[in-house]
């Protein structure tokens, strides 16, 4: 959850003009109205950049089961995987696989999730596992305390980032670990508290 609160925040901050924007829409926003799904909700806008932020900075591999017996993969049959394996999903290829999410899949969009939530449980979103007994049963959880986290550090402080990163330049991935590149940011008291 940390690193996808810290996430979320730091994409908003690094789109020119969505930190003000995300304050403006969040002006009506309470705890009390945080289950309220629909487009031109308080929260609409800040809930469909955090689902945007944990598709592409989420866990690292998804879920993980046993091979029971030798499997060939239907999507490639090339590929063979031997009974008493471990197999899992990759999060950060999945998140990103343009087969799923169109030519943006790559990149940072805040308002992809405007209209709904994403598909979570289903292979196409993998970040809280897949639906059934292994999915997390904190991500509504996790889902609220980053919202109301998020919220309140934008009413209360502005930020100024020292460099506005490209999508392909936010993270560093590799041996299975996702990192964000740094980048400092100058934090002020925002004067007129929304």
């Amino acid at each position: 959850m940390q690193f996808t609160f810290a996430s979320t925040l730091l994409d908003i901050i690094n789109q020119p003009g969505l930190e003000n924007d995300m304050v403006a829409s969040l002006k009506e926003a309470t705890p009390a109205n945080l289950d309220v799904f629909h487009v031109t909700a308080p929260w609409a806008k800040l809930r469909s950049a955090m689902f945007e932020s944990i598709r592409l900075s989420g866990p690292i591999s998804g879920p993980a089961r046993l091979v029971m017996q030798d499997t060939t993969l239907a999507s490639d049959e090339s590929v063979h995987v031997p009974k008493g394996q471990v197999a899992t999903m990759s999060a950060y290829y999945t998140q990103r696989d343009r087969d799923l999410w169109g030519d943006t899949a790559e990149n940072y969009v805040p308002e992809r999730f405007v209209a709904g939530d994403p598909p979570i449980g289903t292979p196409s979103y993998i970040i809280w596992g897949l639906q059934g007994p292994h999915m997390c049963p904190g991500r509504w959880f996790g889902q609220a305390m980053i919202q109301v986290m998020t919220m309140n550090i934008l009413r209360s402080y502005t930020f100024k980032p020292e460099a506005v990163l490209e999508d392909g330049e936010k993270y560093e991935y590799g041996g299975g670990m996702l990192k964000r590149r740094p980048v400092a940011v100058a934090v002020s008291p925002r004067v007129a508290r929304v």
